[in-house]
C-alpha cells in the first residue's frame, strides 16, 4: 500500500472518478474518496490543476489530472489482489492496445456530451436514444471497438487491464440511471 492520497470526485456513477475509484481499489491502495458535490465544485475548481475533475492528490502534496494519464499511473505502481498489474511495462505492444481501446471507449463516449446541453427533456431523451440505436454513432464506436477484439476473455490478452476497465466504467455508467433517455 502506498502513502494516503484523496481522489475529488462528483458523487455520480460512472464516468472517469469512477475509473479512478477502481483502479484505486484493486490495487489496495491507501485513499480517501471525497466526493463533491455540485455545489462546493465551483469553489474548487479555480484550486485544480486544469479546472476539472477528477483531481488525485498524493501525500506528497503533489496533484494528478487527466483521468487517462491518472489510472495508467496508479496501474503502473500497483498490482490487483491476483497479483497482475492493470497495465504492462514490459510490453510495449499490450501497452499500446490498452491505449488504443480505451481512447475508443472514450470517443465513443464522447458523443453523449453535446447532449447535456440540450434543454427540452424530450429532445434531450430522443438524442441520446438515437446514439444507441443501431447506426447511432455510439453504437457505431463500440460495435467498431467490439469487431477489433480477439477470442480471449478480455480485451487486451488473458488479463484483466485498464482496457476492460474503462469499457466496464462506460457502459455502466451508461445502465445505472445517471444518463436519463
Amino acid at each position: 500500500s502506498t502513502s494516503a492520497m484523496t481522489l475529488y470526485y462528483f458523487p455520480i456513477p460512472g464516468g472517469p472518478g469512477e475509473f479512478a475509484r477502481i483502479v484505486l481499489a484493486l490495487g489496495g491502495f491507501d485513499w480517501k474518496d471525497n466526493l463533491v458535490p455540485g455545489t462546493e465544485w465551483g469553489a474548487l475548481k479555480p484550486t485544480t490543476k486544469f479546472g476539472q475533475m477528477p483531481v488525485l492528490r498524493l501525500a506528497n502534496g503533489k496533484e494528478l489530472a487527466q483521468s487517462q494519464p491518472m489510472v495508467r499511473y496508479l496501474a503502473r505502481t500497483s498490482t490487483t489482489p491476483l497479483g497482475k498489474s492493470l497495465y504492462p511495462i514490459d510490453d510495449a505492444y499490450a501497452a499500446f492496445q490498452i491505449d488504443e481501446y480505451m481512447v475508443a471507449v472514450e470517443d465513443a463516449r464522447n458523443k453523449l456530451m453535446p447532449t447535456f446541453a440540450i434543454a427540452d427533456q424530450a429532445e434531450k431523451e430522443a438524442a441520446r436514444t438515437a446514439l444507441f440505436q443501431e447506426g447511432g454513432a455510439v453504437f457505431d464506436g463500440l460495435k467498431k471497438l467490439e469487431g477489433s477484439l480477439g477470442n480471449d476473455a478480455f480485451m487486451v490478452g488473458n488479463k484483466l487491464s485498464l482496457a476492460d476497465l474503462g469499457l466496464f466504467v462506460t457502459v455502466n455508467q451508461c445502465r445505472a440511471g445517471f444518463l436519463d433517455g
